[in-house]
């Protein structure tokens, strides 16, 4: 059966209700959202896909950026590719995943607390980055490597307990049942790491151009409310201050948003 989440069409056009396998990540952001959320990410990260076609940077290894320029050669991301090279390296498929990461999604599978993820033990990561996997799959599996990769850090680690969404029984973390994850700390967390929600370096990956933010304003609709993005009148000028961010649950920023519709 096709997967009709795969076309490249605007956000939300084509998708109807999401069909996201749920291995019980620890977040208020809901499947709406998360659809939204997913598809912006992609947006983000990579060009739409071509059949045949490797999504490839090769140069996204420890120390690969400096001074915001990429260098490669001195990161040692270059020719002649070694297969741990190529695993510290390389990103690859439209949401630009590492080795490490789908390593750690894959160690989420459990029979009876996460049977989702076990599929990805089954699956080679370097299928991501040849070329050899269909458009559609690569977006089906990455997307289910994200979603277990975010159960794993969403209830797991030194920063579980650190989202930002304050509302009683969100999630399935007993170690913090109350607080749980926004949709932009889950966009912030895979972008920069487990504790990415805290971390300033993870800014532009949400308010800049052709960014999270963007794309959400660019679908229009309740996109932009996920993360309460602030469209503009240009519809991709992004304004989130870090209080009006840690301070607002889900609910708050619909309200949010709404309030700016009715504004405007």
């Amino acid at each position: 059966m096709p997967d009709e989440r795969a076309t490249d069409g605007p956000i939300g056009e084509t998708y109807g209700k999401p069909d996201i396998p749920d291995p019980g990540v620890h977040t208020c952001c809901d499947e709406d959202c998360l659809r939204c959320l997913l598809d912006a990410m992609r947006k983000t990260e990579s060009p739409p896909c071509e059949e045949g076609t490797p999504i490839v940077n090769t140069c996204d290894g420890p120390g690969c950026i400096v001074n915001g320029e990429q260098d490669c050669p001195g990161c040692g991301c270059v020719e002649p590719w070694t297969q741990a090279k190529k695993e510290r390296c390389w990103s690859c498929g439209p949401y630009q995943i590492q080795k490490k990461y789908w390593d750690d999604a894959r160690q989420q599978c459990h029979p009876e607390r996460a049977p989702e993820c076990c599929e990805l033990n089954d699956i080679d990561w370097s299928s991501l980055c040849d070329g050899t996997m269909s458009c559609a799959e690569q977006k089906r599996l990455s997307e289910l490597a994200i979603m277990c990769w975010w159960r794993r850090f969403t209830r797991n680690g030194s920063c579980q307990c650190d989202g930002h969404c304050n509302e009683p029984g969100c999630g399935p973390n007993t170690q913090c049942p109350d607080t749980c994850f926004t949709c932009e700390d889950l966009a912030r967390i895979h972008n920069g790491g487990a504790c990415g929600l805290n971390n300033s370096s993870t800014d532009g990956y949400i308010n800049d151009k052709n960014k999270v933010c963007h794309w959400l304003c660019e679908a229009g609709g309740s996109c932009p409310a996920c993360l309460g993005c602030d469209c503009g009148g240009g519809g991709g000028v992004v304004v989130i201050g870090d209080e009006r961010r840690l301070k607002r649950s889900n609910k708050e920023r619909q309200d949010f948003w709404e309030d700016y519709i009715n504004k405007n």
